[in-house]
């Protein structure tokens, strides 16, 4: 499977869950890779979903991603789990009631705000240009707190160039 088709396939996948979560009841503010492609042109190829969800929400969050043929299991931050595609594959990580940088150790809380100040953007695919969806995305300076904590990760200085070059004539205005 190419990474166009594996690309495609996770923001099926994204969209799906999305709208499930949404018909359940359940609030989900993506973040990542795919947050930055939100608020950029998108410099980088990302297959992974990140999420963060509501502590009371995991149990039927857990249901509906093995319903998706997500394998699923708890991590000391939320959730963590795959999906197996020919030969790709889809990473999956929900963060509960913090969010948490494995290169630093360093946490940023959730709480209700981060929920409320979420925004509703376009999320598009970096190979498959023609690819998107609708997303709750977590605010511009919660991401670009996020894609701060991170020390020797590439992918999280590709993003936060992204942000800043794309961003930044905006508030120079």
């Amino acid at each position: 499977m190419s990474e166009e088709e594996v690309e495609k396939r996770s923001l099926q996948d994204l969209d799906t869950i999305l709208q499930a979560a949404r018909k359940l009841g359940i609030k989900l503010v993506l973040i990542g890779g795919y947050a930055v492609a939100a608020y950029t042109h998108g410099y980088r190829y990302t297959k992974d979903i990140d999420l963060v969800a509501e502590k009371p929400a995991v149990g039927r969050l857990k249901g509906l991603l093995k319903n998706l043929s997500y394998s699923i299991r708890d991590t000391e931050f939320g959730l963590a789990g795959s999906k197996r595609l020919n030969k790709g594959f889809i990473d999956l990580h929900i963060s509960v009631g913090r969010i948490h940088d494995v290169s630093t150790g360093k946490e940023y809380p959730v709480d209700s705000s981060l929920f409320k100040n979420a925004k509703r953007l376009n999320v598009k695919g970096y190979i498959s240009k023609t690819s998107s969806l609708k997303a709750t995305v977590v605010d511009l300076e919660t991401l670009i707190v996020q894609k701060t904590m991170t020390v020797g990760r590439d992918k999280d200085t590709i993003d936060l160039l992204s942000l800043l070059r794309d961003l930044v004539p905006i508030y120079s205005r």
